[in-house]
């Protein structure tokens, strides 16, 4: 099993409400008055997928297609999407 380092952020919009959002370690987020760096976890990777770098350099996760992936957030718990779908990623304790 492949897994990933994923760094969890908080961000409070305008109405206050608090949104998570995820990046894979070693990219370089901006933390600011709104964004706080929350934890660091690490998540298993569907079957597949791999950890590797866009043009610039940046961390990142590719599907089996070789096509990199957006990650995000469902709630608390991160979620890819690419070529073939929507997949919400596991921790590994």
């Amino acid at each position: 099993m492949k897994t990933v380092q994923l760094d969890k952020f908080e961000i409070v919009n305008v109405g206050r409400q608090t949104q998570h959002t995820f990046a894979v370690t070693g990219d370089d987020w901006i933390v600011g008055d709104n964004t706080h760096f929350v934890a660091e976890g690490t998540y298993a990777l569907p079957e597949g997928y791999t950890v590797g770098e866009t043009v610039a350099e940046m961390p990142c996760i590719v599907d089996p297609n070789g096509m990199i992936c957006d990650l995000d957030a469902l709630g608390q718990t991160p979620k890819i999407t690419s070529t073939n779908g929507i997949v919400l990623l596991k921790e590994v304790k």
